[in-house]
């Protein structure tokens, strides 16, 4: 038996394992990007957000995002008039 062809189908291999282990590790890199929560492109992010863009205004225009929104709804307008201060606190001199 001949060692040269052995050898030949040994560096094959070897370098067509190499090659899928870089493919993927490539795809196995981008699906976790996809789905990590700190992305906020994430897959769940871009689905909420496509869906709460509908039920807004109706249109699909690209104009709500989740995290906008809960901080609108928990951070209210300032009025633009204060009452006045409760005659208690006043310093009378």
């Amino acid at each position: 038996m001949k060692i040269k062809p052995i050898f030949i189908v040994g560096a094959v291999a070897v370098v067509g394992i190499y090659l899928l282990s870089r493919a993927a590790g490539k795809a196995v890199g981008e699906g976790l990007n996809a789905i990590t929560p700190t992305n906020p492109d994430n897959i769940f992010a871009r689905g909420v957000n496509a869906v709460g863009d509908i039920l807004t205004d109706g249109s699909d225009d690209d104009n709500f995002e989740l995290g906008s929104w809960i901080y609108d709804i928990t951070h209210p307008a300032k009025p633009t008039t204060y009452p006045a201060p409760p005659a208690s606190s006043v310093n009378s001199k």
